[in-house]
């Protein structure tokens, strides 16, 4: 059954009954949910009303406790899809409603009372969900083509990921597939000498290290290490992905999708609306919107 979304309040004295309707008698006043209170507050204090105004004094603290929670939890970032490439590998978040005690009920004034603000929030969940999609589609892309031009002629084995690693050839040479796929991204979007690739032993280990050789301190991000034909071939293999001009377009709608994910205009306007909501509440008094979402409650229900 719809709900009634009037928030009528009726008060009795020994002359007349006072009826206020929000939906009429407020529809000159822009929305303001006070204009109810300063024509009742003009009209004789009978019973009725001091009725009313100990209601108005609990939905008040009702307006400043879920308004609150409207601020808090549903005003972050996580209530939105993200995804990011990090460390190589897709780090990824899926849209959630804040676990606060009162999420239901916050959501249902939002629904009732904001409708504006809540499209906003639906629209940017759907388009924040579609365009990690399309990230991810981007990098699954440019992982494969690495993983095609690595495999070739002298595979290293990578054996933190068992799924990727060609079969063993008769070397002891082992590289990790993840800082592979990252070195290649970083390397590729800067192209600047602050991180370069560089070969040194240690024991009876050749390690083929990436890092900045301006820092004498820097003893470099081992990527693989085995024997030194390896990571010659492996070095020159990663410089060589790094200048790929199919690669590094990857990269770059990788980074323009990221900026939409970041950018997105009904995110923005979704954050502005709720910021004014509560500083609606929490600065100007006003009460929070949507009663009908609530009135089953006591702090909520008007009194006959």
């Amino acid at each position: 059954m719809p709900i009634d979304h009037s928030f009528k309040y009726t008060s009795v004295n020994s002359d007349r009954n006072a009826t206020i309707d929000r939906g009429h008698t407020c529809a000159d006043r822009s929305g303001d949910n006070q204009c109810e209170i300063r024509e009742l507050s003009q009209k004789p204090k009978t019973e009725g009303t001091t009725i009313f105004f100990s209601w108005l004094d609990r939905y008040r603290q009702h307006s400043d406790s879920i308004g609150k929670i409207i601020y808090e939890s549903w005003g972050q970032p996580s209530i939105f899809a993200f995804c990011e490439y990090k460390n190589g590998q897709l780090i990824k978040h899926a849209p959630r409603e804040p676990p606060t005690k009162h999420e239901g009920l916050a959501r249902r004034h939002l629904i009732e009372g904001y409708t504006q603000t809540w499209d906003f929030y639906k629209t940017a969940k759907a388009e924040s969900v579609e365009i990690c999609r399309e990230i991810e589609s981007v990098l699954e892309q440019y992982e494969q083509k690495i993983d095609n031009e690595i495999k070739t002629a002298h595979a290293l084995v990578g054996e933190d990921n068992i799924t990727k690693i060609p079969q063993r050839w008769d070397s002891q040479s082992h590289y990790d597939y993840h800082k592979m796929y990252d070195e290649i991204f970083k390397g590729g979007l800067y192209h600047t000498k602050q991180r370069e690739l560089w070969i040194k032993s240690i024991s009876n280990y050749t390690y083929l290290v990436a890092g900045s050789k301006i820092n004498p301190d820097d003893a470099g991000e081992i990527l693989a290490y085995g024997i030194l034909q390896d990571m010659e071939e492996l070095e020159k293999r990663i410089k060589n992905l790094q200048g790929n001009k199919e690669i590094m377009d990857l990269i770059i709608q990788y980074h323009k999708k990221t900026e939409e994910l970041g950018a997105n205009d009904y995110k923005a306007r979704y954050f502005r609306d709720i910021t004014n909501i509560w500083r609606e509440i929490n600065e100007e008094g006003k009460l929070l919107k949507g009663h009908g979402a609530c009135e089953n409650l006591p702090e909520c229900s008007v009194p006959p």
